[in-house]
């Protein structure tokens, strides 16, 4: 008895732009058979080409004059055009909004204008602009088949308010455990002062991400009711300030 050696097949893939056409190659053997015969300009050949309109995965069969056979994996990568969209969104004055411009991987991003985005070449940009803004975003991609361009627009309303709730909860349960100056269109906090009963001032900021934790001192406060005062200046009237006074009920 006389065994043959086995076959060592080899086949090679290649990356193509739709609707255009690539190169399979196979050898190791004397007759190939492929599968499937999606986008093959043969499929008993060593060296088809292919076309095929989405990303397949090929085997081949190699047999050798001995009629012994391997089969062997490999594909062709089509890189398809971006999808574009145009997209358009409303936000009050001082908002932030991110920018949906994911168009999925092995593109490259470029936005104009690059102004008001946290970042101008990439997938989603957050928005901070205070005026009406249309950003243009071309996307293309890594093999350089395609460009496509989207378009978003950003619409600013001129709105304003301030607000601070009414009542809050610092029992370090993690909810309503801090009280904040709330509302809309606010550019600056001039200032966020809270009272206790018999007039003293327990807390000041003028930054409107910190908030009072219901401490003096770094003493809890007693459950009662507080007065707050708030200044601040709103977008929609720079250099101008509004001033509200209101009373907060500290509950634990």
């Amino acid at each position: 008895m006389y065994i043959f050696p086995p076959v060592n097949g080899t086949a090679t893939g290649d990356s193509i732009c739709k609707n255009q056409s690539g190169q399979l190659s196979a050898a190791g053997g004397t007759s190939y058979t492929w599968t499937p015969a999606t986008g093959l300009s043969c499929t008993n050949c060593p060296n088809p080409a292919a076309n095929p309109l989405s990303t397949t995965n090929y085997s081949v069969i190699v047999t050798d004059g001995n009629g012994c056979m391997d089969t062997v994996n490999t594909s062709v990568y089509v890189q398809q055009p971006p999808n574009t969209i145009n997209w358009d969104t409303s936000i009050v004055i001082g908002q932030t909004t991110p920018l949906p411009g994911n168009a999925g991987i092995g593109f490259t991003y470029t936005w104009t204008p690059p102004i008001d985005l946290s970042c101008s070449n990439c997938a989603n940009p957050v928005c901070s602009s205070t005026v009406d803004i249309t950003y243009i975003e071309t996307i293309s991609d890594l093999m350089g088949c395609f460009t496509g361009q989207s378009t978003f627009t950003v619409q600013i309303l001129p709105l304003s308010s301030v607000d601070v709730p009414s009542a809050f909860t610092p029992n370090g349960d993690g909810v309503n455990d801090i009280i904040y100056v709330a509302g809309w269109g606010i550019k600056k906090l001039n200032y966020f002062r809270i009272f206790n009963r018999w007039g003293e001032l327990i807390f000041e900021s003028n930054d409107i991400k910190i908030g009072w934790d219901g401490t003096y001192r770094g003493v809890p406060q007693n459950t009662e009711t507080y007065v707050y005062e708030v200044s601040v200046e709103p977008y929609i009237e720079s250099g101008k300030s509004v001033f509200k006074k209101g009373a907060i009920k500290l509950l634990r």
